[in-house]
């Protein structure tokens, strides 16, 4: 799979594996990508000895070295996600490889990248999203804390400003922003929904 990108190793692990939460591989991909140094899509076994470590598997180099060869199942002495992702998780390999010819295998992978696109997509508008909320936050939080220093008429003036703006509709704008968070959401899982669709056709 070293053709492939972590984060389209990552929807062929999700297409084939639908009882494990996107969360939790997504945060293991996090944790995988930190030790894979030159971003390569896999590790090699000094980068994979070191993951394992950080994961508070503690053993003798050796016994990290027997774990490294019995994760790596195609021998090219490199972990790929997909890999590390089947030792981990406790799945088969061989089962997620198990296509009826090369053409299914060959649509199931173009079918991840695709979906894997989309869904990188979507998780970096949410993240904007809650970035630009954050960011919004501070602001207020800042010029409440210049007006709180303010006195005299333009004390007052920041803080009729803030009774009229505490008087109007807020709700609303909270209202919107829960709605489009969980459009972005709902994208989200229509891509894996259609991800299988197309799969299973």
């Amino acid at each position: 799979y070293s053709h492939l990108t972590v984060e389209e190793q990552r929807e062929l692990f999700l297409w084939k594996y639908r009882d494990i939460s996107r969360e939790s591989v997504t945060d293991m991909m996090k944790e995988f990508m930190k030790h894979d140094i030159g971003q390569k899509g896999h590790l090699d076994e000094h980068e994979a000895m070191m993951l394992m470590e950080h994961r508070g598997i503690v053993k003798t180099a050796k016994e990290l070295r027997e774990m490294m060869s019995t994760m790596d199942i195609d021998k090219n002495h490199k972990l790929s996600f997909v890999e590390w992702c089947c030792a981990f998780f406790e799945r088969s390999y061989e089962e997620l490889n198990n296509f009826s010819d090369e053409d299914a295998r060959q649509a199931a992978l173009l079918t991840a990248k695709s979906m894997g696109e989309e869904a990188r997509k979507l998780e970096l508008e949410i993240e904007a999203a809650r970035l630009a909320k954050e960011l919004e936050a501070q602001q207020r939080a800042e010029a409440l804390e210049r007006e709180s220093k303010m006195t005299g008429v333009a004390g007052m003036r920041a803080f009729f400003f803030r009774q009229v703006e505490g008087a109007t509709d807020v709700t609303k704008t909270n209202e919107q922003q829960i709605k489009e968070e969980a459009a972005r959401r709902k994208a989200l899982r229509e891509a894996k929904l259609k991800m299988t669709e197309a799969i299973q056709n």
